[in-house]
C-alpha cells in the first residue's frame, strides 16, 4: 500500500470562453500547476464544461446539454492525454455524454497509465431529471496504482449507502465532483460529504464550481467550498478538515493524505464504525 498519497483540487471558475481551445487551455494550466506537487489525481467538478453552452444558441436547457455533450469526446481524449504526458490520475469532473440516445451526467477517471473508466451519477436530482438525463445503475471502486477508490457525483454522497459499498470494497479515497448554486445546496454536499468520511473511515475529496454565468439559467449562479476531509478522531485536525479552498474565490490547492492513519484509526480509533457496525440489525 502506498503510504501517502497526493491529491490536487481544482476550485473551476464558470465564465466566458470564446472558443473551446480556450476552454481546455484554462483546463490545461490548472492541471500544470498542480502537477508541480507531483500528485497522485486530480480532481475537477460536476458540469464544469457547462461553461461551453455560451455559445449554443439554444433555446432550451435540454438542448444547451446536448450541445455541451457535443464536445465531451474531444474533452474526454484531452484529459486522457494529459493524464498520460503529466503522469497523474485526472477525475474529469463531470460532463453530459450522449451514449446510445440517452443523455447521462459521467466522470471520466484518466489513468496516468491510459486506461480509462467511468462513472454514471446514479442519483438525478428533480433539475436533472427534467433535464431528460438518464441515471447510472453501477456504484462500484475503481482500481488504481493507489489502490481502489471511488466516484461519487454531488447528491450521490447524500445517499450514506453508496459510499458505504465503496467503502466495504476497499475504498479509502472518495472523490465528489460537485455543482451547487446556493450555500444550502454546498452544504448539504459538504456536510454529507464530512458524515461519509467519518462513517466509513476514509478520506472525501469533494471540489465544486464558482462564478456566475447570468445569461446561462443552467449556472446562472454558483456557489462552493471544495475540500478535503477526514475522520474526526484524534489522528486527524480536530474539525475534519484537512484543506478546503477559500469560499466562492476559484483556485487550486493540494493535499497529501496518509494512509497509515486511516490503518491506525481502523485498529485502534476512540471509535470505529466499520468494524462496530452491526448489519444483521439494518
Amino acid at each position: 500500500m502506498q503510504t501517502y498519497i497526493r491529491v490536487g483540487v481544482v476550485q473551476w471558475e464558470a465564465k466566458v470562453f470564446e472558443h473551446f481551445e480556450a476552454f481546455c487551455s484554462e483546463i490545461l494550466g490548472n492541471i500544470r500547476a498542480l502537477s508541480a506537487y507531483k500528485p497522485d489525481f486530480i480532481l475537477f467538478p460536476e458540469y464544469f464544461s457547462l461553461c461551453l453552452a455560451n455559445r449554443a444558441n439554444a433555446g432550451s436547457d435540454l438542448q444547451m446539454l446536448h450541445y455541451v455533450a457535443s464536445f465531451s469526446e474531444r474533452l474526454k481524449r484531452a484529459f486522457q492525454e494529459w493524464a498520460q504526458q503529466f503522469q497523474v490520475n485526472i477525475i474529469a469532473g463531470s460532463m453530459p455524454v450522449i451514449e446510445q440516445d440517452a443523455l447521462f451526467n459521467i466522470s471520466y477517471l484518466c489513468h496516468r497509465d491510459g486506461r480509462l473508466d467511468q462513472y454514471a451519477k446514479t442519483h438525478l436530482t428533480p433539475f436533472e431529471r427534467s433535464w431528460q438525463l438518464t441515471a447510472g445503475d453501477a456504484i462500484d471502486v475503481f482500481e488504481t496504482d493507489c489502490g481502489p477508490i471511488g466516484i461519487l457525483i454531488c447528491y450521490d454522497v447524500e445517499f450514506p449507502e453508496a459510499a458505504r459499498k465503496l467503502a466495504l470494497q476497499g475504498a479509502r479515497l472518495l472523490f465528489v465532483p460537485f455543482q451547487t448554486d446556493t450555500i444550502h445546496g454546498n452544504n448539504r454536499v459538504r456536510f454529507c460529504a464530512q458524515a461519509r468520511a467519518i462513517e466509513n473511515e476514509c478520506y472525501v475529496i469533494a471540489s465544486g464550481m464558482v462564478g456566475n454565468m447570468p445569461q446561462l439559467p443552467l449556472i446562472e449562479f454558483q456557489y462552493a467550498q471544495s475540500a478535503v476531509f477526514a475522520p474526526a478522531d484524534h489522528y486527524f485536525p480536530v474539525n475534519g478538515v484537512v484543506n478546503q479552498a477559500s469560499a466562492n474565490i476559484p483556485g487550486a490547492f493540494y493535499v497529501e493524505l496518509d494512509q497509515t492513519l486511516l490503518t491506525r484509526l481502523h485498529i485502534a480509533g476512540s471509535v470505529r464504525t466499520i468494524t462496530d457496525r452491526r448489519p444483521s440489525l439494518y
